[in-house]
């Protein structure tokens, strides 16, 4: 492969000294050369700041001072980013094996592409599996229709990409991927499906999209009020929700039937270690 892509990765936090070591450490143990790093921290009065300065070598930038919450540590970072590629991950969140280096074969494999986007795996608070996505095509009126088309933590995208659309909306706090995803489709931005586990998203107990639903479904139908080219809607919303929904199902069937075997025949929960090894023995670059 020629020279890397310089990769960005943002991590924006506040308090979650539990998760951000093995958010770091997925992100470091890459080896990726071409990395740029950066912390944003909202004024963490935990461990967090002790757990930052033990890989300080290693970051690029990190900053400790109060914010507007989320949405606005995330631009602080974007504003700093210098890098090919950008993306956040939150600090409950996690990388994949191996999952950089699939970044830039793909940057690589489709120069004209904007928006890069791969599997992004559900895991509880102990990291074990507790669901398989299977990544699907990207479309408008899938993401009109909250299907599950694009997971944030492996939703990467070229820098060009903000400069030319501007930063996150700062209005929102729950939903402002998917007004950005809305932005970038609806200025026929080329998405490209990366085959491969990316990210790890977390379901811990503190995390905002079990305990604030009430305010995530209402910024996301403030979004989905936002006018869109005709397209989006070619297909009636109830029509494509459940064709994607049906799709979606049939997707995961062997990731789910996998994970029963295991859980019924070793009475053991797939834990992200024993899935990446998987990943290791099937796939190589």
């Amino acid at each position: 492969m020629k020279n890397l892509p310089k990769i960005t990765i943002i991590i924006p936090c506040l308090n979650q000294g539990q998760y951000i070591g093995h958010t770091i450490k997925s992100i470091l143990k890459q080896n990726y050369s071409n990395l740029e790093l950066i912390i944003i921290d909202g004024g963490s009065k935990d461990n967090t700041l002790e757990i930052i300065k033990k890989h300080e070598d290693h970051i690029t930038y990190w900053v400790s001072e109060k914010d507007e919450g989320q949405t606005d540590a995330i631009n602080k970072g974007l504003l700093i980013a210098t890098g090919d590629i950008v993306n956040w991950v939150n600090s409950d969140d996690y990388m994949g094996w191996n999952s950089l280096n699939y970044l830039a074969k793909y940057y690589y494999k489709y120069p004209k592409g904007d928006v890069f986007f791969g599997k992004c795996h559900l895991v509880d608070q102990n990291s074990n599996i507790l669901k398989i996505r299977n990544v699907k095509p990207f479309s408008l009126s899938a993401l009109s229709n909250r299907a599950a088309t694009l997971v944030q933590p492996a939703v990467f995208f070229k820098k060009s990409c903000i400069d030319k659309l501007g930063l996150l909306d700062s209005s929102l706090q729950y939903v402002m991927d998917q007004e950005l995803y809305f932005r970038m489709a609806t200025a026929k931005l080329q998405f490209i499906k990366i085959p491969h586990t990316i990210a790890f998203f977390r379901h811990q107990p503190l995390s905002k999209t079990l305990n604030y639903r009430k305010d995530f479904f209402r910024e996301l139908e403030i979004v989905e009020s936002y006018p869109r080219n005709k397209r989006s809607f070619f297909f009636p919303k109830k029509t494509v929700w459940i064709y994607y929904k049906t799709i979606r199902k049939l997707n995961q069937l062997p990731g789910l039937l996998y994970l029963k075997y295991l859980r019924f025949t070793n009475g053991q929960k797939l834990s992200t270690e024993r899935f990446e090894e998987i990943q290791r023995r099937r796939y190589t670059i």
